[in-house]
């Protein structure tokens, strides 16, 4: 029963591979087929691919065992070319009745989480959070006018770069 169903499937897909035949006639008129015309020169044309799907796998790296030589453990520095504050951006006023800010870094290369780095914002001129994601929510701001820099700092602590600094104004109802 096997046998005959495989052979099947094999019988039923075996037009799938047909070719495709192209040819022009006197007038210029296009014609495809699977069989090629008569009396008329016939061109074969290949499909495009089915799939454009370029895989992006790349192998694990092998580990070395205890029968091999270690080589002397090399750090990967990253070094960032850009660092900017998307959000709040320079001198806007941002309304929020609670108080609360988001602010959106970018970063290039893209941020090294798996080395530590870290996003530390310094608002007025004190530390106020750090991210692993180049987003930081700041709640119960006060009302006025803000100062605004964000750094990437390694897991030591290290300031590997820094962004200009920025201000926003924060704009809060106040009750009468």
């Amino acid at each position: 029963m096997r046998t005959i169903l495989i052979f099947t499937l094999l019988i039923l897909a075996s037009p799938c591979s047909a070719e495709i035949y192209k040819s022009v006639d006197d007038e210029g008129n296009v014609t495809y087929g699977d069989r090629p015309t008569p009396n008329r020169d016939n061109q074969i044309v290949k499909p495009p691919p089915i799939s454009t799907y370029s895989s992006t796998y790349r192998p694990p790296e092998k580990k070395t065992t205890s029968n091999q030589p270690r080589d002397t453990k090399q750090t990967k520095v990253t070094n960032y070319t850009q660092l900017v504050i998307t959000q709040p951006q320079d001198d806007t006023a941002i309304r929020s009745n609670s108080g609360q800010v988001t602010i959106i870094t970018k970063t290039t290369p893209p941020l090294d989480i798996q080395s530590g780095h870290k996003i530390e914002v310094t608002l007025d001129g004190e530390k106020a959070a750090t991210s692993d994601n180049g987003m930081v929510i700041l709640e119960s701001l006060s009302r006025g006018t803000h100062s605004l820099s964000v750094a990437i700092i390694d897991k030591n602590g290290k300031v590997l770069a820094t962004s200009a600094n920025q201000t926003f104004h924060l704009l809060r109802s106040s009750a009468r």
